[in-house]
């Protein structure tokens, strides 16, 4: 098998939308086991990435305020 050399070439650069949970709401302990941990985590990820990092009131974004994360999805895929 022949093996072809790619140079000059990247990844494509392609739009990124992560969508947080701001943990406000969240029982204390929840908040600090879980919640902040996950929050670093799509900070450096966003960051990482080059993306848009969307915090929506609660713990469970999609659930709790699904016309916040809806409006950004439809923006986002739009």
């Amino acid at each position: 098998m022949r093996r072809l050399r790619i140079t000059g070439t990247g990844a494509p650069r392609l739009p990124i939308l992560v969508i947080c949970g701001t943990w406000e709401r969240a029982p204390a302990a929840y908040r600090e086991h879980v919640g902040l941990p996950l929050m670093a985590v799509a900070e450096s990820l966003t960051d990482s990435l080059g993306g848009r990092l969307l915090r929506v009131p609660g713990y469970y974004p999609h659930t709790q305020e699904p016309a916040a994360v809806n409006a950004a999805l439809r923006e986002f895929w739009g």
